[in-house]
């Protein structure tokens, strides 16, 4: 019996866009976490500092789609 273990039965094209969804919700609490611990003089560094990593995993995982 032939056995495929190829993932598009699993992940499906429409995936992608979930993904990104739960990533982004993570990224979100994580940065609001981040925000409540921080000081008020650093929160802006890690908000531009956050937002970027997020622009950045965004645009990786939308690589690693195609």
């Amino acid at each position: 019996d032939h056995v495929d273990f190829s993932t598009d039965g699993y992940y499906p094209e429409d995936d992608s866009e979930l993904i990104r969804k739960e990533w982004a919700e993570k990224e979100e609490r994580w940065r609001q976490e981040e925000i409540a611990e921080a000081s008020r003089t650093g929160m802006k560094a890690i908000v531009l500092n956050t937002k970027n990593a997020c622009i950045r995993s965004v645009l990786n995982i939308l690589r690693l789609w195609r």
